[in-house]
């Protein structure tokens, strides 16, 4: 328990709410049993934290061995996963890997054999083939967002992985909705199940419907966006195509917009949902790829710009909203030939938008690109530091901070670009040279 304080304090974490006190207990009662827990729980609720407490205060010290996996649906939430790791100052070694980059570059950082891996079932499988990572010792196994995994096809990877971990003792399984039954390659246990998804009908969300005609739709979402002001919002489309030409045209209006999508490189979307999290864009045009498996706070907004094609689709969507017991605002744009889905039950208040379409100023933030990053032994402390010396700005200046690999992102206010980025020029950072420009 002391441990488990050290960490929230960390991460600056006063208290664990109700569903992390429960998987808490749970999982320290049904330890000596080895009985597998299994989470159901919303997308937003804090079951990060609540798998990696229970799975990390188990773990021994550092053996040269592997001996917790976590196995993510995708690349993102690998990320987002490693980000809160790194942020407890565990004293355990953690490497996160997916594809998307170099498998060279990865087999570098697992020279020296982490306690902790995290990763995409695909590149997990990847290393394992390649014996670049031994498996052997492994004892314990989470699951995160499950459901997703076997939705996004990922059976066959999941299976083999669990059939070499061969002294495998504990697994932790979340989802995001229920399952009807485990598949027989997970070999669950006599499973604890901890469910708060009961608790969605809860959500504080308000409905609205916007009747368009067909060749007015994207009019309508110009119009829908504007009437924000700046407020964080996700549109859901069902197609990539459709990303693209509805960010094209809320574009051509000034709005700050981010388009994310699977067909976009991986180091595009790192990029999208930075600039979107950090406030430079505060709209986000996607597909269901950002419906879950995203740490994104405070979305005040979300807009169906397309009917989702079933109810989970529907439900991820809506729960990127009215996270944390705040509020949000569900939209649905329907044309001509668009009807509320059946599954819909809620209360709906039509919508009548009125406001003229106008160029509207871009948002207060800019996100400025640093090519220089963790694996470079640069921090936030380095940049801020950096920042407010060389580029003269003052604390309040600076807006999030995001330290990947190598590279680095942090929001200024719009005003002062053009004075830091020439105040900068030529300038390094703990003696190396660094390019510094914007992220578009």
């Amino acid at each position: 328990m002391k441990q488990t304080n050290q960490f929230l304090t960390n991460l600056g974490i006063t208290s664990l709410n109700k569903m992390q006190l429960e998987v808490e207990k749970s999982f320290y009662k049904n330890i000596d049993s080895k009985n597998d827990l299994v989470i159901y729980s919303p997308t937003g609720s804090g079951k990060t934290l609540a798998f990696l407490l229970a799975s990390i205060n188990q773990l021994k010290e550092e053996n040269g061995s592997i001996q917790l996996i976590i196995i993510a649906p995708v690349r993102e939430l690998a990320i987002q996963i490693d980000s809160v790791i790194r942020k407890m100052k565990t004293d355990f070694r953690v490497a996160c890997v997916y594809g998307g980059h170099s498998i060279r570059e990865e087999s570098r950082s697992l020279s020296v054999t982490p306690t902790i891996i995290v990763g995409t079932p695909g590149r997990v499988l990847d290393l394992i083939h390649r014996k670049i990572i031994d498996v052997s010792k492994v004892k314990n196994l989470v699951l995160d967002e499950f459901d997703k995994s076997l939705e996004l096809g990922f059976e066959e990877e999941m299976s083999e992985i669990l059939s070499r971990l061969k002294q495998l003792e504990i697994k932790i399984l979340t989802s995001a909705t229920l399952l009807d039954h485990f598949p027989d390659f997970v070999k669950i246990n006599q499973p604890v199940i901890i469910n708060y998804l009961k608790n969605q009908s809860e959500l504080k969300t308000s409905f609205y419907q916007i009747s368009c005609k067909d060749t007015d739709k994207m009019v309508t979402a110009i119009k829908l966006a504007q009437s924000f002001n700046f407020e964080s919002c996700i549109f859901f489309c069902n197609h990539r195509e459709t990303v693209e030409r509805l960010a094209e045209h809320l574009n051509e209006r000034q709005l700050s917009v981010a388009a994310f999508h699977g067909g976009m490189d991986q180091e595009d979307r790192e990029k999208a949902i930075i600039r979107y999290r950090n406030g430079t864009c505060p709209i986000l045009v996607s597909t269901d790829l950002a419906a879950r498996g995203l740490d994104i706070e405070d979305v005040k907004h979300i807009v169906h710009f397309q009917i989702p094609i079933d109810e989970k689709s529907f439900t991820h969507r809506n729960g990127r909203t009215a996270r944390a017991g705040k509020s949000g605002k569900i939209y649905f744009i329907l044309s001509e030939r668009e009807y509320l889905p059946d599954y819909f039950t809620e209360e709906i208040e039509d919508l009548v938008l009125t406001e003229k379409i106008i160029n509207q100023e871009q948002s207060g933030w800019e996100t400025i690109y640093f090519n220089l990053g963790k694996k470079d032994k640069v921090n936030k402390i380095d940049l801020v530091g950096f920042i407010c010396q060389i580029g003269k700005l003052d604390k309040s200046e600076i807006g999030l901070i995001t330290v990947l690999d190598h590279k680095s992102f942090v929001a200024i206010k719009n005003e002062k670009v053009k004075l830091f980025l020439k105040a900068c020029q030529g300038q390094k950072i703990k003696k190396r040279q660094v390019k510094i420009g914007i992220a578009n």
